[in-house]
């Protein structure tokens, strides 16, 4: 298990407040997800005496677990689902008990659950606080069968790189196709993965996208994750947490000479999907160098060719 410090569980939380939790791609939010979970606590409860049981769940965000979960749950169930910043969170009509709460200070008398989830959230408290609570709560992982992944940015865009990489790890390349979808997380890339029927923590194809290695260097951004109709301010947000670039500016807005400083690349909508064309691919455009010098960018010709498009700048600032 990952924990951050507590510089970076204060950020997470800043960015969170501003989206909410729209902003996020969420494991817990994929309905196959929840209903492995539900069927895996039908068979744990299925010797329960009680008529309803206690469920809670410490970071619920919009509900939407809660939501998939029941559909699939055949015991009667009082939920109550906690959440740090729920006056963010846009839909809450799946939850009959919402309620505003931090892990550390649970709204909850000490064993009055019947059952507690908390998904990808202890990963998101200091170091600090679970070894404070490891009297308290027992932290366990179930693993699946076959969980590979190789960090992107060891990679390189070079295909020999990958597979050199990826032989001298002894994984298994199981499909390849052209470019990688990876959510906003440029960190992983998932090339093994089977479901498994025991595990809790089930890697699906929305959240991580399909199992693929890429030729050209190019990334995808899947629609579930993440669209162009998200606020700017969200977007540049979780461009910044995730090491998608330095600074974020809407290219259709962006007409004139900015300061001085380098393109990354663009990133646009195309056919309901947020596209990203890094500096190699850029080079392949038509009239790159009359776009990009070494001392100003000027974005009009981008403007042009990509047309009606909305799409936004990368730009790294020197």
């Amino acid at each position: 298990m990952r924990t951050f410090s507590n510089e970076m569980v204060l950020k997470n939380k800043n960015c969170y407040n501003k989206g909410g939790i729209k902003s996020f791609a969420t494991l817990a939010r994929d309905p196959l997800f929840a209903s492995a979970i539900a069927e895996y606590c039908t068979k744990y409860f299925k010797d329960c005496p009680k008529e309803k049981l206690k469920i809670m769940e410490i970071g619920t965000g919009d509900g939407s677990f809660y939501s998939n979960f029941s559909e699939k749950f055949t015991y009667k169930v009082d939920y109550l689902g906690v959440d740090f910043s729920i006056k963010n969170v846009s839909n809450l009509r799946n939850l009959a008990h919402p309620v505003v709460g931090e892990m550390g200070h649970l709204p909850v008398k000490d064993n009055s659950q019947d059952l507690v989830f908390a998904f990808e959230t202890l990963d998101d408290c200091p170091i600090e606080f679970l070894r404070k609570r490891n009297n308290e709560i027992e932290i366990k992982i179930v693993e699946g069968e076959k969980e590979e992944y190789v960090p992107l940015k060891d990679l390189g865009d070079h295909e020999k790189n990958i597979l050199k990489i990826l032989e001298e790890a002894e994984i298994e390349i199981t499909q390849k196709e052209e470019i990688v979808p990876i959510g906003l997380i440029k960190t992983m890339l998932e090339i093994n993965r089977t479901l498994s029927q025991d595990g809790l923590f089930i890697a699906t194809d929305w959240f991580y996208g399909k199992k693929l290695l890429f030729k050209e260097p190019e990334f995808m951004i899947s629609k579930g994750t993440f669209t162009s109709r998200v606020n700017i301010d969200v977007i540049e947000n979780l461009c910044k947490r995730y090491s998608l670039c330095s600074e974020l500016i809407l290219l259709r807005d962006f007409l004139k000479e900015t300061e001085t400083g380098k393109i990354e690349g663009v990133l646009f909508e195309e056919d309901n999907l947020m596209r990203f064309i890094n500096e190699d691919s850029l080079k392949k455009l038509p009239d790159y160098e009359k776009v990009i010098s070494k001392c100003s960018i000027k974005p009009k010709s981008y403007y042009d060719w990509f047309s009606d498009k909305d799409f936004y700048a990368l730009i790294i600032k020197k």
